[in-house]
């Protein structure tokens, strides 16, 4: 429910809960995906043109892609999501698959 709220782009929830059953992510890998969701939603790349290059959820939880890299946005952030950011980025460098 909380992937599902915070993605910027709501369609096929049949196929993103299937994929979110799929990954069957631990609390820490949670918290990476919506760390991600956040930092890519506030991404150019899906802001531009009204989000219509934001994938749909279930392609975006099955390919992974709180992996991919991103610019953090030109913003100060609170202390808690530059943390969780550094945690991702440490995931990331580890090679961890979750």
């Amino acid at each position: 429910d909380d992937f599902w709220t915070r993605y910027p782009r709501r369609i096929g929830k049949q196929a993103a809960m299937k994929a979110w059953t799929k990954i069957a992510p631990s609390n820490g890998l949670q918290e990476i995906i919506l760390t991600a969701v956040m930092l890519q939603a506030s991404s150019e790349a899906w802001r531009k043109e009204n989000g219509q290059f934001v994938p749909h959820p279930a392609t975006w939880l099955n390919g992974k892609r709180w992996e991919d890299e991103v610019s953090p946005p030109n913003v100060s952030l609170p202390k808690a999501t530059q943390q969780t950011l550094e945690a991702v980025e440490q995931f990331r460098r580890g090679g961890h698959d979750g």
